[in-house]
């Protein structure tokens, strides 16, 4: 049992570059009463007085819990909305340690969300994953349920998806079901013969990332790869022009890195 769980959510499809819920419920028998009573709500950070994350836990439709915008990153407009990620956790401590099986989740506009997790934690600081939804397509004012299984096991490598990006006509999935670690999706062809390679780390430490290539100027996303075990990474094939290079940390740990205004080289 744990006495906090939180609601972390990797990239969404939003009506404005803002994310966040207008009721978040927490259930130790499905079906019961809502657990959240006599404990405490918190983020990251919030939007502003206005959106608090006590606001998600009221039991009104009428008041949300807003995550800070100046902590997202907007990847581009595309139809319904905008796509955007580095969103804030919410959650909620209990007084004493409790076993949550289900979770409901409410959002005042029609959104799509991307790889939502249910995580535990009894200190604040190591956190366990315990339930995962690949996407949902919430109606607004309509409760999404999140059951968590009893012993969670999850290859979370095997799906890799920041949403659908539109441009030029052409919807994309960006990045593809199945990418592994070390594997390249690219988003278009781009016959040159300049590369980027780099290496992610965290903390000292070399480790896989997934990597975006984007395209400085216009901002589309180009290609995305997971680098490799050791943090490697390699962009090949590319014209010589200006690129951004957006390494994103989907544990929600540590900040993403973007390097800005990168050369391709031979």
């Amino acid at each position: 049992m744990y006495n906090r769980y939180r609601i972390v959510v990797n990239s969404a499809i939003m009506p404005s570059v803002y994310y966040g819920f207008s009721e978040i419920a927490m259930f130790t028998v499905v079906g019961g009463a809502n657990a959240c009573v006599g404990g405490t709500p918190f983020s990251q950070n919030f939007a502003s007085s206005s959106y608090q994350p006590t606001q998600a836990f009221d039991g009104s439709d009428s008041t949300e819990w807003r995550s800070d915008a100046t902590g997202l990153t907007y990847l581009g407009d595309r139809v319904g909305g905008r796509l955007i990620a580095g969103f804030s956790q919410i959650g909620y401590k209990f007084s004493s340690a409790v076993n949550i099986v289900e979770v409901g989740l409410k959002s005042s506009a029609n959104c799509i969300l991307y790889d939502v997790f249910v995580e535990a934690s009894n200190d604040g600081i190591n956190w366990v994953k315990k339930a995962w939804v690949k996407e949902i397509n919430m109606t607004a004012n309509v409760v999404y349920p999140i059951s968590i299984p009893t012993n969670p096991t999850f290859d979370f490598k095997s799906w890799v998806n920041i949403g659908k990006i539109f441009r030029k006509g052409i919807l994309y999935d960006a990045p593809v079901r199945g990418l592994k670690v070390g594997q390249t999706y690219k988003m278009r062809q781009h016959y040159g013969k300049y590369r980027i390679s780099g290496t992610t780390t965290a903390t000292g430490y070399r480790v896989a990332r997934m990597v975006y290539l984007i395209d400085t100027l216009s901002g589309e996303v180009l290609e995305s790869q997971w680098s490799g075990e050791q943090g490697e990474y390699n962009f090949v094939g590319l014209k010589k022009m200006n690129y951004t290079v957006m390494g994103v940390d989907r544990s929600m740990e540590q900040n993403n890195i973007v390097f800005a205004h990168i050369e391709a080289v031979e």
